[in-house]
């Protein structure tokens, strides 16, 4: 979704807007996502239309590297100024 050519929109992924960690963690560490709530089975919709390059489906105990994802999917959107832009949607309860 374009506002013009210098401001990218995307579309809310969950219908509540409720961000349990943002940019930085409490710490003050780069956290490079947005974290946010919903409930098991709740629906998460892509911000934006795009192609689905990556998907994940947890082990059930593995917690390290991309399984601490959980299940996971990642999209590729129209590139922006240059940029590749990707969305990830990981922790998700089922895909």
């Amino acid at each position: 979704m374009w506002l013009n050519s210098d401001i990218r929109l995307l579309r809310w992924p969950l219908d509540k807007h409720i961000i349990t960690s943002g940019w930085y963690y409490n710490s003050g560490k780069l956290h490079r996502a947005l974290d946010l709530r919903g409930s098991i089975g709740t629906d998460v919709k892509a911000s934006e239309d795009g192609e689905v390059v990556w998907v994940q489906y947890w082990d059930g105990r593995t917690r390290t590297g991309n399984q601490s994802y959980g299940n996971a999917i990642k999209i590729k959107h129209q590139d922006y100024k240059g940029h590749t832009v990707h969305t990830l949607y990981a922790h998700l309860s089922s895909i």
